[in-house]
């Protein structure tokens, strides 16, 4: 598993890699590895980034640089 902690359960693509994010429960979880998934930025461990750090929009997956919206106007969630 690419995450050891849960993330905001408002969140459908990782921070981190860009790759899509498992539901499970109330949270969400990402599983995206170097070998399978569909990471944009294939890695074996991902940070939960914070909104300052993140490098890929939680709401769509496309590359963003911090806390700003995503080309497709997405803010980021908290925190």
């Amino acid at each position: 598993m690419a995450s050891r902690v849960a993330l905001n359960s408002g969140s459908s693509y990782c921070r981190d890699c860009g790759g899509r994010l498992t539901n499970k429960g109330n949270f969400v979880w990402c599983e995206n590895t170097t070998n399978m998934g569909n990471a944009i930025e294939p890695k074996d461990l991902c940070e939960p980034l914070s909104r300052i750090r993140r490098k890929f929009c939680e709401h769509c997956g496309k590359q963003v640089p911090g806390p700003v919206a995503c080309s497709n106007g997405h803010v980021p969630n908290n925190p």
